[in-house]
């Protein structure tokens, strides 16, 4: 599933590819020998996170949007958002 949101013309076939193959972590432990050992275990752990992270924000961008104010009657500015759909919404500000 992870494949498809990336390739969406994935087989089952691609799985086996070897970029596809996941990196084996270290275990996390209870105690560590130094400062070294606990660096050299949690720093892809971190890495890993903030790479998830940073995919899982540029999956929530949206494309063709469109901003258009308008001032009321009385003064107020209203927004109204298209997102390239059928949907609108609109903010009063």
């Amino acid at each position: 599933e992870e494949l498809w949101k990336t390739e969406p013309d994935a087989r089952f076939a691609d799985l086996d590819r070897p970029e596809m193959e996941q990196q084996e972590l270290a275990p996390t432990l209870l105690q560590y020998e130094d400062g070294y050992h606990y660096q050299n275990i949690l720093a892809p752990l971190v890495k890993m996170e903030a790479d998830y992270d940073k995919q899982l924000k540029e999956s929530l961008t949206e494309d063709s949007i469109r901003v258009s104010w308008d001032k009321t009657l009385s003064g107020r500015f209203v927004a109204t958002f298209s997102f390239g759909r059928s949907s609108e919404s609109r903010i009063m500000v």
